[in-house]
């Protein structure tokens, strides 16, 4: 098990609602818990010096943003209480580096196994509890509720109205596909739905809307 499937172990899922979704997962783990590193990582300490003698804080924290790359970017926010007790703690101290190491890791490797990642925040506390959390965007398509205002449509104007809604939609899902917020099978969702749009707006061509219509329409769409 690596570092970044150790803390992945301990996410927490969050969704929203379709089309976009912004997802949240976020992960804690302890002063005493020591991910295992992966291969990257070992290599990593291995041809970083871990110090153990700072002249101060600032001499400190330079050394983390020279040797963290979350440290940084600012990614990773530490409590200053914990940074000063790391100065006179060895074990806090190397605790920190392991985290932040496997912080790092996670940072690295969340491109590629978060589809639509956009960001992590790293929060260490003032006992050296740290917790993660990333933000990915996720795109879908309502083809259920979409197929029932189809059905629902009475006149062309009706129909107008979806197809713009549709064209929407697929630009969205099409934007999501080039992020990695969604797959091919979204995109193709989305224009069979058009497909059948077309299909029932040459069908009401020509058919003029009778009192009561809209009224009947616009419940479906809420």
């Amino acid at each position: 098990m690596d570092a970044m499937q150790n803390l992945g172990n301990r996410l927490a899922f969050y969704s929203g609602t379709p089309a976009t979704t912004a997802v949240k997962r976020s992960g804690k783990t302890g002063v005493k818990e020591k991910p295992e590193k992966t291969e990257k990582t070992a290599e990593k300490a291995g041809t970083t010096e871990e110090r153990e003698d700072f002249a101060n804080l600032r001499d400190f924290t330079d050394y983390l943003r020279e040797n963290y790359t979350t440290v940084k970017s600012g990614v990773a926010v530490i409590s200053r209480r914990f940074l000063r007790d790391c100065l006179a703690d060895g074990a806090k101290r190397r605790s920190l580096f392991e985290n932040l190491e496997a912080a790092d890791q996670m940072a690295q490797d969340a491109p590629e196994r978060l589809p639509g990642f956009q960001s992590m925040k790293v929060t260490i506390d003032e006992e050296g509890n740290m917790t993660t959390e990333t933000v990915s965007r996720r795109v879908g398509f309502n083809g259920e509720k979409m197929a029932r205002r189809i059905r629902a449509a009475r006149s062309k104007n009706d129909m107008t109205a979806i197809m713009a809604t549709l064209q929407n939609d697929l630009s969205v899902c099409q934007d999501g596909l080039r992020d990695g917020a969604c797959d091919e099978a979204e995109v193709a969702k989305v224009k069979a739905m058009i497909q059948a749009a077309e299909k029932r707006l040459a069908e009401l061509s020509g058919v003029p809307e009778e009192p009561g219509d809209r009224a009947a329409f616009v419940d479906v769409i809420i």
